[in-house]
């Protein structure tokens, strides 16, 4: 299978293949707007289906595999058409009633048709107009053949008047008129005949009447009028018919110039010739040339156009679309699982690189650590030394200031015997001391000494015995005082 690029810019690819003429058209779709950017027709060797394949694979060669959805687009005249009215504008109730009417309408079993419908219009008054579109599964079956053979694959399979309505609807989407007229696409292979009404489709016909019959026989004008008549007649008889006002001729060459003075005399309307490319968005390389004196590129145009919000007729049969809804869905969910395991693998990835980043922080940090260790450990040896300093300029409130305090203060004929530091709960230190003393007074001199002192206070004598020892006579004494912080 050819494989279709993913692009920003959707591609879709329209073919027409009749009487051993392959037409391709290409369309990009960006912002919501369509635009034609390959125009391409060949003829192929013969009308077989192997040479049709060959003539496919060489238009695919040229545009370098790049084919995007592809749609294919068969003649009206190979098709049947009936045009229905059901009294709702439920998708799913129209569907229904469709699938029942499309059996009764040929004398076929339901294994030998493949249908769909088209929704014309949805009146006001809650009825839904269908086109209901029948083909013979041969039909569809040799198409398929071909683009099997081309390795090719089908994305939809529509009919003329569709491509006819889409273009249309493009070319005329700033003139739409409130009236009916008819629309006549002249191919170099068959005719379609259509009636438009409000812009909508109203009826169409198609027949086998070829370009060259209506340039070179006249009774062949002559059975295009009758057929045109015949449309009418059936258009006439659906319910709300508006008159036709005008008709309208794909520009053919030649051909057309002759059959637009026959027809506006015939049906006595006012007659006038379409281009293909009118009111188009196509690049300017783009030119029909010759094309449109033998061929009508009108469907093959609109096979790639797009209207917004209208149901897409297709004739693939329900197993193979069936085959491919499943694909799809398989792909769909293939790239789910892609994208959440990229996403995974990029938290993943996010993850280690700040795992990494953060180790070769850390090394970074060591290896500046191991720089500054040395004058680290020079400064931790100052620290000691200041504080060691510090801690001798503030001896004076040690326990080693307040001992070299009582030895100044204490009298030369006073002995201290006991030496306490006590800290009670409100963080006061208390000192107590005791002592033998020559006289009691020296105690209480000793007393006030302690009191004016920068050192204690809440001096207090807690305890005074005197005795006399041997010829000496001495008093034993208990003093607590508190340390001033």
């Amino acid at each position: 299978m050819f494989r279709v690029p993913l692009t920003d810019r959707m591609l879709f690819t329209g073919l027409e293949i009749e009487a051993g003429y392959v037409k391709l058209a290409q369309a990009q779709d960006f912002k919501g707007s369509r635009k034609i950017v390959k125009l391409i027709v060949k003829k192929s060797a013969s009308q077989s289906q192997d040479d049709i394949a060959e003539t496919l694979k060489s238009i695919i060669d040229e545009l370098k595999g790049q084919v995007g959805n592809l749609t294919v687009c068969i003649p009206r005249y190979k098709l049947t058409a009936r045009f229905l009215r059901f009294p709702t504008v439920n998708e799913k109730e129209v569907e229904a009633m469709i699938k029942l009417q499309s059996v009764k309408e040929l004398p076929f079993s339901k294994e030998e048709i493949v249908s769909d419908y088209l929704v014309t219009e949805q009146t006001k008054g809650g009825y839904t107009k269908a086109a209901l579109i029948i083909a013979h599964l041969d039909v569809i079956n040799t198409y398929l053949d071909i683009f099997k053979k081309a390795n090719l694959r089908l994305e939809r399979i529509t009919f003329s008047t569709e491509a006819i309505l889409n273009w249309y609807r493009a070319a005329f989407r700033q003139e739409e008129s409130e009236g009916s007229l008819i629309f006549i696409d002249i191919d170099n292979d068959n005719t379609d005949i259509v009636i438009f009404c409000n812009s909508h489709l109203a009826f169409t016909r198609g027949l086998k009447l070829e370009t060259v019959q209506l340039q070179e026989r006249a009774d062949s004008r002559d059975r295009l009028a009758k057929e045109i008549r015949r449309t009418l007649e059936g258009y006439n008889k659906q319910e709300k018919a508006k008159k036709v006002e005008k008709i309208l001729i794909s520009q053919a060459g030649e051909v057309t110039e002759g059959l637009r003075s026959f027809l506006a005399q015939s049906f006595n309307l006012p007659c006038q010739t379409v281009a293909a490319l009118r009111n188009l968005n196509y690049q300017k390389a783009i030119s029909l040339g010759t094309y449109e004196s033998e061929f009508s590129l009108l469907r093959v145009l609109g096979s790639v156009l797009d209207v917004r919000g209208m149901r897409k007729l297709n004739l693939l049969p329900p197993v193979i679309q069936e085959k491919q809804e499943l694909k799809w869905r398989k792909k769909r969910t293939y790239k789910i699982i892609a994208l959440l395991a990229g996403i995974i693998l990029l938290v993943l990835f996010i993850f280690i690189k700040k795992i990494h980043d953060k180790k070769l922080y850390l090394s970074y940090l060591n290896k500046g650590i191991k720089h500054t260790v040395a004058s680290a450990m020079n400064t931790e040896s100052m620290l000691k030394k200041i504080e060691l300093i510090r801690a001798r300029r503030k001896i004076e409130g040690s326990v080693i200031g307040v001992l070299r305090q009582l030895h100044v203060l204490v009298p030369k004929d006073m002995y201290l015997s006991n030496f306490n530091f006590i800290e009670d709960d409100k963080e006061d230190v208390k000192i107590s001391f005791r002592g033998v003393s020559a006289s009691m007074s020296k105690i209480f001199e000793f007393v006030n000494t302690l009191e004016n002192s920068a050192y204690f206070k809440n001096v207090q004598v807690k305890y005074v015995s005197g005795e006399k020892v041997k010829i000496r006579h001495t008093t034993d004494f208990r003093i607590q005082c508190t340390l001033e912080k």
